[in-house]
């Protein structure tokens, strides 16, 4: 039980048989500068019987939520497993592919008895004020059914600095993620969901104000003005 990821590694079968273990909701909300995107949150929540091993062997004093030390072995004994996986995430900025950079401000809590993680992931320089981020969760040997929470949208944050507008992104047929048994990919092409954003005024974004216009592609294209503040 102290390395749950590896136990159940070793009793599942073979990529041949692959089938889901673990089942997990994500989401994501886009982190902004002033001067443009500089990154992403992601959320994932655990399905009830895997969050139930976490607790059983993490959450010692049995309530339900996790003290910084209970927490950093989490952080130590499972989340760092994805690291060499990507944590099964692809990024593509504008059509082009982005290295996914070691995760941050990792943090674990229980939502209605689920587990869930919550890490940033900081893009690199140059930072754009307009643009596309596509974001894509899967796993290529499906041991984890990585799902997206329709219930919960991509939001700016902070709340009001850009416009976005979410969909889903096209397929990819690139090499793909990286699969734990060496082998390829289990599926030719992957979609994730794509976020189109703005850098608005904070005032104006605040207002619910939106341009009179926007283009086929729903990408706000003309500039946004700030409201003059009366007096």
């Amino acid at each position: 039980m102290r390395v749950l990821l590896l136990v159940l590694l070793l009793l599942s079968p073979g990529p041949a048989q692959a089938h889901p273990h673990v089942f997990v909701e994500y989401s994501f909300d886009l982190l902004f500068a002033d001067d443009g995107l500089e990154g992403l949150r992601i959320i994932w929540v655990f399905d009830e019987f895997f969050s139930s091993l976490l607790l059983q062997t993490y959450d010692v004093n049995r309530d339900e939520r996790f003290s910084p030390e209970e927490a950093r072995r989490v952080d130590r004994e499972q989340f760092s497993y994805f690291r060499p996986f990507n944590y099964n995430t692809e990024l593509f900025l504008n059509d082009a592919s982005v290295p996914v950079p070691a995760a941050r401000d990792f943090q674990p809590s229980v939502r209605d008895h689920r587990v869930a993680f919550t890490f940033t992931l900081a893009l690199g320089a140059p930072r754009q004020r307009e643009g596309t981020l596509e974001v894509i969760v899967d796993d290529p040997d499906y041991y984890f059914a990585m799902v997206y929470d329709a219930r919960t949208p991509a939001r700016a944050v902070p709340m009001g600095r850009a416009q976005l507008t979410c969909g889903r992104s096209k397929e990819r047929r690139s090499a793909g993620l990286p699969s734990r048994w060496g082998s390829p990919a289990r599926f030719a092409g992957s979609r994730g969901w794509a976020v189109s954003y703005l850098i608005s005024g904070l005032r104006l974004a605040r207002l619910g104000k939106r341009p009179k216009s926007r283009s086929a592609d729903h990408r706000w294209r003309h500039p946004i003005r700030r409201q003059r503040r009366a007096g």
